[in-house]
């Protein structure tokens, strides 16, 4: 199916606040018209620009998740609905969406469409990788955010900072990209998925009805 044009509504969604700049936007916009994805889940929506451009984009819904913190940003997923009318973004507030993912799965939910722009330690990563995995639909689309993120370039937050709430995470992984990580041990090279890599995402078709793990 060919996409239908960017939508010019969506150029006022707002830049400074989004690590979704717009050619990201297009990717997701695009890849969710041309191939018609109407069930879809999120994980970190953050202001909720994300959100909007995937809701507009499909003829379904989205189902979206992010930690409770993300009530205070201004503006709030809310006023963003709101705003730009979509009524079909279900939001939801958690300390832990792989928990949330967990329960989708008890729930025999599938999704068409998956986009990861949440924690973006190992760790959780990789639990959402393989929790999405088992939510996803053969032929469905799991896209994963920041795959070249490095935290001591690019977080304003201290490895001392995550350590305090994180024991888990080690001085190396700190050093590296851990999403991209991830991506590289489940699903690179994965015969179960067509994976590329855009705009600094990963976006990586189903191709098996089996599941990674």
């Amino acid at each position: 199916m060919k996409p239908a044009p960017y939508p010019a509504k969506l150029h006022s969604l707002p830049s400074n606040i989004s690590s979704i700049p717009i050619e990201k936007r297009r990717i997701i916009f695009d890849l969710i018209q041309q191939h018609d994805l109407r069930d879809c889940l999120e994980a970190g929506f953050a202001n909720g620009v994300s959100s909007i451009v995937i809701a507009s984009a499909t003829k379904g819904s989205l189902l979206t998740f992010d930690h409770p913190v993300a009530q205070h940003n201004t503006p709030s997923i809310e006023q963003l609905i709101e705003q730009f009318g979509q009524t079909n973004i279900t939001p939801q507030y958690c300390a832990d969406y792989a928990w949330e993912f967990g329960k989708l799965v008890k729930q025999g939910r599938t999704f068409d469409f998956i986009f990861i722009d949440a924690s973006h330690l190992f760790l959780n990563t990789v639990a959402g990788i393989a929790l999405a995995d088992r939510l996803l639909r053969r032929n469905g689309y799991l896209v994963l955010d920041d795959i070249s993120w490095i935290p001591t370039v690019s977080s304003p937050i201290t490895f001392e900072e995550v350590r305090k709430y994180n024991g888990y995470v080690n001085e190396e992984e700190w050093r590296s990209a851990p999403v991209g990580e991830a991506f590289d041990c489940l699903l690179k090279n994965s015969r179960q998925y067509r994976c590329d890599q855009r705009e600094r995402m990963a976006v990586c078709q189903k191709l098996s009805s089996r599941f990674l793990v």
